[in-house]
């Protein structure tokens, strides 16, 4: 190929790429946001009475399903799960560049591969922090419940 060509070539390709990026990103979000809605409209229509839905909307568990409706919010362990695969897929990603510099021995392709790595290690490592202090909030919640006492609360 020309050298000319190149960067006409390159030059679209990446606007296009980041586009497509988009658009996907895009679409993804417009299919969970009708999912939801789905979701909650198929939930409301086992109700039966509006008593049985304000009864519902009182519990622990009512009060998250509107949170998660209101907010669209993911349930904190799909999101640690979300950075661990982001992680595990960078890491890969710098791997591959790292193992590229090596046998065509281009010394250019380690710095993207050593920042992939970098992010890929950040990302898992986020993960083991949440899971780390989701452990320690679920032990705290156990240890208080343990400690209070019946009479206390009749009192």
């Amino acid at each position: 190929m020309p050298e000319e060509l190149i960067p006409l070539v390159v030059v679209p390709s990446l606007f296009l790429l980041i586009g497509l990026i988009y658009w996907m990103a895009n679409r993804s979000a417009e299919r969970r946001a009708q999912l939801r809605y789905d979701l909650s409209a198929r939930a409301l229509e086992r109700f039966t009475t509006a008593d049985e839905m304000s009864k519902f909307f009182e519990t622990d568990a009512g009060r998250v399903f509107l949170r998660i409706l209101e907010r669209g919010e993911q349930d904190p362990a799909d999101r640690a799960l979300r950075s661990l695969k982001i992680g595990v897929v960078a890491c890969c990603f710098g791997a591959g560049f790292v193992l590229l510099a090596l046998v065509m021995a281009e010394g250019e392709l380690v710095y993207p591969g050593v920042i992939f790595l970098s992010l890929g290690l950040g990302f898992i490592a986020a993960f083991l922090v949440a899971r780390k202090l989701r452990d320690a909030s679920a032990d705290a919640g156990a240890l208080h419940e343990l400690s209070r006492s019946p009479y206390r609360d009749a009192a």
